[in-house]
């Protein structure tokens, strides 16, 4: 494995980090660790003054340790499908590994896969499942990749957890090639109010973010990306109940399906929408270069 094989960026200040066997910002006087695949950035993330930031990354932390390893169910099937019909080889990178369940997979369809989570046990544990992807750990809302450097993003079922969605969507337009694609999916909102479930009884996931398909459409394109596909996916159904919900879900214009899939891409422009608003309110604005 070769540590310089991409750009390596301090997620705090963003200067490049310089080292060997060791990654280290000259600014902040903070080293990546490294422990044979598993690189930990986490000591380089800027630390965000949320409180209940630190609660969900110890929480988080605790699952990869007692959790036992996510099912390889038709939602990981599904996604795989999917990212094995777009993919073109090159550099992937898996944001919210998990345990692994995918990664093994992707390491089949790219040349080289970095997978991301914010603790330690699941990384060990991707480490462990897979052959050569190099386990990163860090907060995936200030990654430590340099700019245009990821041919292929996958980010399935984590938008809906971190605590600044934007700044994670900013951050994967940010690493991907101008020609670059990113596979996202997350749980669609609306099918918690056609079942009328009340916030008390969704204790069993850590989820703060909850989007409907056109918010999502909405909120990639102010962000900057141009959504090639958007679906929701229903999901397998068996039996005469089954069949109903089927018809429900076309008669509702395929929009109540467990999960929303999108398949983007960097805007040549990602400030069009903003521009636009500029001109309707009459004023210049100094934007991104």
């Amino acid at each position: 494995m070769t540590v310089k094989s991409i750009g390596w960026q301090c997620p705090a200040c963003r200067i490049n980090l310089a080292g060997e066997a060791e990654l280290r910002c000259s600014k902040c006087n903070k080293s990546m660790v490294r422990n044979g695949r598993v690189l930990d950035f986490s000591e380089l993330a800027p630390n965000l003054p949320l409180h209940i930031a630190a609660y969900l990354k110890q929480l988080y932390e605790t699952a990869g340790e007692v959790e036992p390893d996510i099912p390889f169910d038709w939602r990981i099937n599904h996604a795989l499908k999917v990212i094995t019909s777009k993919s073109g080889g090159g550099v992937c990178l898996e944001i919210g590994a998990g345990d692994g369940v995918m990664t093994s997979s992707l390491e089949k369809l790219f040349e080289q896969v970095y997978t991301l989570d914010w603790a330690l046990s699941y990384a060990k544990k991707v480490e462990a499942h897979t052959q050569k992807a190099i386990c990163l750990v860090g907060d995936a809302q200030f990654l430590p990749f340099s700019n245009h450097c990821i041919d292929f993003v996958v980010c399935t079922e984590v938008l809906e957890h971190v605590l600044i969605p934007t700044q994670l969507l900013l951050e994967i337009r940010r690493v991907l090639t101008a020609e670059g694609l990113c596979y996202l999916t997350v749980p669609n909102s609306i099918m918690r109010v056609l079942s009328r479930m009340r916030p008390t009884e969704m204790s069993h996931n850590s989820h703060v973010n909850f989007f409907n398909p056109y918010g999502l459409q909405n909120l990639l394109f102010r962000m900057g990306f141009e959504v090639i596909e958007a679906h929701t996916i229903l999901g397998p159904r068996s039996g005469l109940r089954g069949m109903l919900a089927k018809i429900r879900y076309i008669a509702r214009r395929r929009l109540t399906g467990m999960i929303i899939e999108c398949l983007i891409k960097p805007l040549k422009d990602p400030w069009v929408f903003w521009k636009a608003l500029e001109v309707s309110l009459g004023k210049s604005c100094k934007s991104e270069q």
